[in-house]
């Protein structure tokens, strides 16, 4: 799985978006949903 950790200030400046997670708080929950979903993931993602 591809991880992209980027600098928003562009999209920041232009449209009023922040981010409302850390890059920490993302990758700890996709971490958790990866181990949760294991079973069900390992069929596809051979």
């Amino acid at each position: 799985m591809a991880i992209y950790i980027g600098d928003n200030k562009k999209v920041a400046s232009e449209t009023g978006w922040t981010p409302t997670h850390s890059a920490k708080k993302i990758l700890e929950d996709t971490y958790k949903w990866i181990r949760d979903n294991e079973s069900t993931l390992s069929k596809v993602l051979v």
